[in-house]
């Protein structure tokens, strides 16, 4: 990194490259903001993409989505809720389904998934 952030300073202090094209911006940008943009390497095991973060915001969008559709807020918040579950089991590493499907066998309205429908 130092190798680079060497390289960023003699594009600029060479005039290899002028400030004011992309380039020369782009460099400038990144010189400025060097420490914010490297603070994930000072941390050790930090990953290097944010793919887990965006995959949960993605699943919420998709849900606030179809949740224009409720007909109720009751209906929604249990919407909610089912998403939020659903989410946090996969995110365990256990199959939502499963788990959930025999344990409310015995709730009023619940009926159990028979052993060929569960998903898992």
């Amino acid at each position: 990194m130092a190798a680079l952030e060497g390289w960023l300073e003699d594009q600029i202090e060479d005039r290899k490259v002028e400030p004011n094209s992309s380039l020369g911006e782009s460099i400038v940008y990144m010189r400025k903001h060097w420490a914010g943009l490297t603070l994930f390497l000072r941390e050790p095991g930090a990953p290097l993409d944010n793919n887990i973060c965006e995959r949960a915001l993605k699943k919420a969008i998709l849900h606030r989505k179809n949740a224009m559709f409720y007909k109720t807020p009751n209906g929604a918040r249990v919407g909610d809720l089912f998403m939020s579950l659903i989410h946090c089991r996969r995110r365990s590493g256990s199959a939502p389904i499963r788990r959930c499907g025999p344990a409310g066998a015995g709730s009023r309205g619940c009926v159990a998934p028979r052993r060929s429908t569960v998903p898992c």
